[in-house]
């Protein structure tokens, strides 16, 4: 009886648990995306979001970084082989290419609190958010990487263009 109960709880605050860490995962998502839009100087509504969560490379923000834990967990990141996966989060919250449409960003997964994105400025023609037309034809490129405490607030930021 003991045992079925504990099932029963655990079988009915998982969803809880999964929610939790789905809104979380989109909290820090927008403020990445307030971040990066702030510091280009760029509106938001003219940056479609990519649907997909890619692997994106950690190696190049390495010598930047303070300290051995978070370089540490960069090679880590660097090592692991991960394929782009389709997010329905990113799809379903975030825009997507419209007339507005200036920019193209592409996101990594959240891994301890790190976060990686990368910004492409769109050719006229060029409004996409497929990732490999768009790295070869953007006019210009930025590389980011965010850090989020245990609160999900932005802790630091590296920016290389």
């Amino acid at each position: 009886m003991r045992k079925l109960f504990l099932t029963y709880i655990i079988a009915c605050l998982f969803p809880l648990y999964a929610s939790a860490q789905i809104l979380d995962s989109l909290t820090m998502y927008k403020k990445a995306l307030g971040y990066i839009s702030k510091d280009l100087k760029i509106k938001v509504r003219d940056i479609a979001v990519s649907d997909t969560i890619y692997n994106l490379d950690s190696f190049m923000f390495i010598g930047f970084v303070k300290g051995k834990a978070l370089e540490k967990i960069l090679r880590e990141r660097q090592a692991e082989q991960h394929k782009d996966t389709f997010s329905s989060l990113l799809d379903k919250k975030f825009d997507k290419i419209s007339c507005h449409t200036k920019y193209s960003i592409f996101f990594s997964d959240i891994r301890k609190g790190v976060l990686l994105a990368e910004i492409y400025e769109l050719q006229g023609y060029g409004k996409t958010i497929d990732y490999r037309f768009v790295i070869n034809t953007a006019l210009s490129q930025h590389h980011y990487m965010i850090i989020f405490n245990r609160k999900n607030k932005i802790e630091s930021a590296y920016h290389l263009k």
